[in-house]
C-alpha cells in the first residue's frame, strides 16, 4: 500500500511538473508586439505604394517580406482621435477622444477607459510607449502612465517648443516623473529612437509591447541634412520633407536589425503605419491615388488611408485587401497576446486582422466603417462610412441638441478613387441605408 502512494504521488508531482513545463513554453511562445506610427505619412509616401522620388529601402523591404495592406483606414483624419481609436479599440462615434490637442488642458482619456496597453499589461507583458501621446496632458486622468505603460517617454507639451529639437523630455517610471534634458542641437527623431532602441534592449528576457509614435513627418519639416535630396531640383521644403522620410527609414532598419542582432525578430510582430493622411498634395503625390484636395482633417481616402505593413513569423510576401481600421489593433493585438475574449472590456468596435495577416482561420469583416470628426470653430460635425465599395459623407449641424444634415454625399470607390462624383440620388437605398448607420453610431461623448 506505500509503494502505490508513493508512485501515485510521483505521478501527481510530475504532472504538476509537466504543467509548469508547459505554462513555461505557453509563456515562452508569447510574442512581442511593436507598433511604429509615422505622423502624417501619406499613402503613398513610400515605395512600397508608389513613391518614385522618396527613398524608403528598408520599409520597401519590410513590405515584400511581410504582410502589406491595400485598405487599411486611421481611425480618424487628425492624430489624436486616430492614436484615440488605436488604443482604444473604438471608431471616433464611441471612442473619448474625438477632437485634437492643442494646448493644456486638453481632452483626456477617462480613469475608466481601457486601452489596449493596459489588457497586455494584465497579461503578462511590459509595455513601453515612447514619443507623441496626444490623450491627455501629463497628470491628468488620460496621462499614459494612468493607461497600462509600465514605461513612458514623452513630450512636456509646457517646456517643447520645438519638438524637432526639444530642450526637454519626460520619463515616467515605478511612479517617478523624470524630466530629462538634451543639447540644443539635439534631433528629436534620433532621441525617440535611443529609447526605443533600449527599452528593446532592457525588457528582451520577457514579453514586451512597445507603442513607438514617432513625429516624422509632421511639419515644420526639420533635419539636420537634407541628403540625399540636397542636389536635387526641389525647393528645401521639398528636399527636408524627403530626407525626413528618408530618415524615418533609415532608423526603422536600424531597429528591425536590432531585433535581428538580438534574436527577437522571430518573436516579434512589428506593425507600421500612420496615424492619419499627408497635411497636403505635394510633388511626391503623397495622398497615393487619392483627391489631392481632401488630405489631413477630412474624412475623404486622402486622410484616412494610410500604409500598413506587418511583420509576424510565418506571414510573408502577402498581400491584403480586405478592409481594416485602426480601431482593429486592439483585438488583433489581444489575438496575439493569447488574451481570452472573455477578457476584453466590452463595447469594441474593430475585428481581430490576425486571420488575414497569417491566411489561418476565418477572417471576420467589417459590416462598416465609421468616422467622425467635428469642424473647427463651429457646430458642424463630419461623419464618414464606408461599406465594401460604398463610401458615403454626411455634415451635420447642431441644433436644440439634435443633429440635422446640411450635405450627404455618396461615392463608389471602384469606380470613383477620388471621391468626385455624388451618386447618391442614383441609389437612395444605399444612402438610405448608410444615413441610419450614422445616426446609430453616434454618441454624444461623456465628459
Amino acid at each position: 500500500m506505500r509503494g502505490i502512494i508513493i508512485c501515485l504521488m510521483l505521478v501527481i508531482l510530475s504532472n504538476v511538473g509537466w504543467q509548469r513545463t508547459v505554462r513555461g513554453q505557453e509563456k515562452q511562445r508569447q510574442r512581442n508586439i511593436i507598433f511604429i506610427q509615422a505622423d502624417d505619412l501619406g499613402y503613398g509616401d513610400l515605395g512600397c505604394y508608389g513613391q518614385k522620388i522618396i527613398k524608403t529601402p528598408n520599409l520597401d523591404k519590410f513590405a515584400s517580406e511581410g504582410v502589406k495592406f491595400t485598405n487599411y483606414h486611421a481611425a480618424c483624419s487628425v492624430c489624436s482621435p486616430s492614436r484615440g481609436g488605436l488604443l482604444q479599440g473604438k471608431h471616433t462615434g464611441h471612442s473619448r477622444i474625438r477632437t485634437n490637442q492643442g494646448r493644456p488642458p486638453n481632452p483626456a482619456l477617462r480613469a475608466e477607459d481601457i486601452t489596449i496597453a493596459r489588457v497586455l499589461q494584465n497579461g503578462g507583458y511590459q509595455t513601453g510607449m515612447v514619443g507623441k501621446w496626444g490623450l491627455g496632458d501629463l497628470g491628468s486622468t488620460g496621462s499614459p502612465e494612468k493607461h497600462g505603460f509600465d514605461y513612458v517617454f514623452t513630450f512636456d507639451p509646457i517646456a517643447s517648443a520645438d519638438p524637432y529639437y526639444p530642450e526637454h523630455m519626460v520619463r515616467i517610471q515605478s511612479g517617478e516623473t523624470q524630466t530629462v534634458t538634451f543639447p540644443k542641437a539635439t534631433y528629436g527623431q534620433d532621441i525617440l529612437t535611443i529609447e526605443a532602441k533600449e527599452f528593446i534592449d532592457r525588457e528582451k528576457e520577457r514579453p514586451f509591447f512597445l507603442y513607438l509614435a514617432y513625429l516624422i513627418p509632421h511639419a515644420p519639416y526639420e533635419i539636420p541634412s537634407n541628403q540625399p535630396y540636397d542636389k536635387e531640383p526641389l525647393t528645401e521644403e521639398e528636399k527636408n520633407y524627403a530626407a525626413m522620410i528618408t530618415y524615418l527609414d533609415k532608423d526603422f532598419g536600424e531597429l528591425m536589425q536590432q531585433l535581428k542582432d538580438e534574436g527577437l525578430f522571430e518573436n516579434t510582430v512589428v506593425f507600421f503605419t500612420s496615424d492619419n493622411g499627408p497635411e497636403a498634395a505635394s510633388i511626391f503625390q503623397s495622398e497615393g491615388p487619392f483627391n489631392p484636395d481632401n488630405v489631413k482633417r477630412t474624412l475623404y481616402q486622402g486622410g484616412l488611408e494610410v500604409p500598413f505593413l506587418v511583420h509576424l513569423q510565418g506571414s510573408s510576401a502577402k498581400v491584403v485587401n480586405d478592409l481594416f481600421a485602426g480601431y482593429d489593433f486592439f483585438k488583433t493585438a489581444a489575438e496575439i497576446a493569447g488574451i481570452p475574449q472573455a477578457e476584453l472590456p466590452p463595447g469594441l468596435d474593430g475585428v481581430s486582422m490576425l486571420p488575414g495577416i497569417t491566411g489561418e482561420g476565418q477572417q471576420s469583416e467589417h459590416p462598416f466603417l465609421y468616422w467622425e470628426f467635428p469642424v473647427k470653430n463651429s457646430n458642424l460635425l463630419t461623419k464618414a462610412v464606408r461599406i465594401g465599395p460604398w463610401k458615403a459623407i454626411q455634415v451635420t449641424s447642431r441644433r436644440r441638441r439634435r443633429l440635422k444634415e446640411v450635405s450627404f454625399a455618396l461615392y463608389n470607390l471602384d469606380q470613383d478613387i477620388t471621391e468626385r462624383t455624388d451618386i447618391a440620388s442614383l441609389h437612395p437605398d444605399i444612402a438610405q441605408r448608410i444615413r441610419k448607420i450614422m445616426t446609430e453610431e453616434h454618441v454624444d461623448p461623456v465628459n
